[in-house]
């Protein structure tokens, strides 16, 4: 089923030359109109990422989130990034940490036991908690069941600087093709039924 014509005319809106900024709109519209309104809060949250100083020069970024509520719990993460993002290994590592760090922070992981299974939801009322990294239009998904690792795994970085955390092929699916956007909306309808059982 293709995106609802409305969010499709946001996406087109997008310049060609996109900031992360320009994707808040359209990926904000299109969860407003996936998740009933009634039912569902969409929310945005901004997360200051860390200032790092390069010839006394202070650089600091905005990490746009946002979180799907049913009854103050959440029950999807979609962050955005800048579709310029996807080139760089070293902010897709840094998008890849991101999202695990808000999905383990949605279920009370500690840094220490990201990796591991062995606790419970704290937040997320369904049985998977499903994430979205976008950079622009391309998306990866990711998914915890309560008593799973976050899929895609993680890769553990080594003493390699070559080796690849967040391979730029785990962005496969892009919303605004047919097959992305309905995987995308395959994401929400499962979550929409497991939150009509609760």
């Amino acid at each position: 089923m293709p995106l609802p014509a409305r969010v499709q005319r946001q996406f087109k809106k997008v310049p060609s030359n996109p900031s992360e900024g320009d994707f808040h709109g359209p990926y904000n519209m299109l969860l407003s109109s996936l998740f009933p309104f009634d039912d569902f809060t969409v929310g945005s949250r901004y997360w200051p990422q860390s200032c790092d100083m390069e010839d006394s020069v202070y650089i600091f970024k905005v990490l746009f989130e946002e979180k799907v509520l049913l009854e103050d719990k959440t029950v999807f993460i979609l962050e955005v990034n800048s579709p310029q993002d996807l080139a760089l290994r070293s902010v897709r590592e840094i998008a890849d940490q991101k999202i695990r760090d808000c999905i383990g922070g949605v279920i009370g992981l500690s840094c220490l036991l990201r990796m591991m299974t062995v606790l419970d939801y704290i937040d997320c009322p369904l049985p998977t908690l499903h994430a979205i990294s976008a950079m622009g239009t391309k998306l990866c998904f990711y998914n915890k069941s309560r008593n799973g690792p976050v899929t895609p795994h993680c890769i553990p970085p080594n003493l390699d600087p070559l080796l690849d955390v967040a391979p730029v092929e785990r962005w496969d699916c892009d919303i605004l093709e047919e097959d992305g956007a309905q995987k995308f909306q395959a994401v929400i309808e499962e979550i929409i039924k497991g939150c009509e059982t609760l």
